[in-house]
């Protein structure tokens, strides 16, 4: 992989995407702002910036953005959604009404907003809006389930699932009451129209496949996966649905080192990020993820009392999470061997699937907020928690 371009941009970089020819991008700026930039073969070059309006109603004094998703409709149209919260001072505003989901179509020409969605919700997306057809586009809703957005219209025509006055899945659709939307986990082939949705809850998960029926519209599911005994991470699909690739966490337990023998603080150099499960073809098999365990996670010792009451250190606990990390990895099949994942502290992984090893293709020094990749170019845009827009070649 090859770093080609990297500009510092100004402003928090939220998210960003690709159009579908792969000559431009979006990037959102401190969720109120979206940039435009020409992407060449070895250079990023900013254009346009329109200011995103944020739909306040006359009470509000100040407005706070939670989340901020973004994608490409089509060429000329963008796609963003994002999770607000109005401030007032007055009493009679109760929480609910202060807190929206606001879906907007921007024209990229002219930065007019062609069509809108809100609802009076404050539950996290989870997910990009996500183009399943030229008319219709899913955006995640109260975290379990995922609406089908007519844009010609800009109501909604459908969920993947229905829920209850409480949000619980009800119906033939209520597998389990408490699972939910798994950050970045969904992945959505065009041609057959299948939709790869990636469900988590408390040390479990599952995978179910849903075809799309544009006419009628709605998603119908078609395979559910047996149930995962770890919570997800993500997942990636093939383009021609062979293989989907499913990321696992190891945060519910994490992972300890066991010194007690030697009493030695020595760790490993490389730590488990998570396992990596490939389906295809009605068979299975899993990979191990590796990362550096220095760079990527933090790791806190272990003592106790020995029988004459001195503290030895008797190992160490190993995990991402922690004060100031919030990784939320994304992951994209390379071709048809390798696949590519932000690690949580800036690394950019390849993962060679025919061999299991994971290799550091990149490393870009602080945490990725925003990827994408554009499989005709064959690039890569990563923007950082320090404001940097990087374009790359795979």
């Amino acid at each position: 992989m090859i770093a080609n371009r990297q500009i510092r941009l100004a402003g928090k970089i939220d998210a960003l995407a690709f159009n579908p020819g792969g000559d431009r991008a979006v990037v959102v700026l401190d969720a109120n702002r979206l940039l435009l930039v020409e992407v060449s073969d070895r250079d990023l070059t900013p254009r346009e910036m329109r200011a995103l309006p944020d739909d306040r109603p006359p009470w509000a004094t100040e407005v706070s953005f939670k989340e901020t998703r973004v994608t490409f409709l089509d060429e000329e149209t963008i796609l963003v959604v994002r999770q607000l919260e109005y401030e007032t001072s007055d009493r009679s505003i109760k929480g609910d009404e202060r807190r929206r989901m606001l879906l907007q179509a921007v024209d990229a020409g002219t930065g007019a907003i062609r069509g809108t969605f809100g609802a009076g919700e404050f539950t996290m997306l989870g997910v990009d809006p996500l183009p399943v057809s030229p008319r219709h586009v899913l955006i995640g809703r109260y975290t379990k389930t995922l609406a089908l957005i007519d844009t010609k219209t800009w109501t909604e025509v459908g969920r993947l699932r229905e829920l209850d006055d409480v949000y619980d899945p009800i119906g033939d659709q209520a597998y389990c009451p408490e699972e939910g939307l798994t950050e970045n986990g969904l992945a959505y082939l065009p041609g057959p129209r299948l939709l790869y949705v990636l469900w988590g809850y408390a040390f479990g998960s599952a995978l179910q496949t849903y075809r799309f029926e544009p006419e009628a519209p709605r998603f119908v599911s078609i395979d559910r996966s047996p149930e995962f005994d770890q919570e997800p991470y993500t997942l990636c699909a093939k383009a021609d649905g062979s293989a989907v690739a499913v990321l696992f966490s190891d945060e519910c337990l994490g992972q300890n080192v066991d010194l007690s023998a030697s009493g030695a603080y020595q760790l490993p150099r490389r730590t488990r990020l998570g396992p990596l499960l490939i389906l295809s073809g009605g068979e299975s098999r899993r990979l191990d993820v590796l990362s550096d365990t220095e760079r990527d996670f933090l790791c806190s010792k272990r003592f106790a009392l020995d029988p004459e009451g001195r503290e030895v250190l008797t190992g160490v606990l190993i995990a991402v999470d922690g004060p100031g990390v919030d990784y939320k990895p994304r992951m994209f099949y390379l071709d048809d061997r390798w696949i590519l994942l932000n690690s949580p502290r800036g690394l950019l992984l390849g993962i060679d699937t025919e061999s299991g090893r994971t290799e550091v293709l990149q490393d870009l020094l602080v945490p990725i907020r925003g990827l994408a990749f554009h499989p005709g170019r064959r690039k890569v845009l990563a923007g950082c928690d320090d404001k940097t827009l990087t374009l790359l070649t795979v």
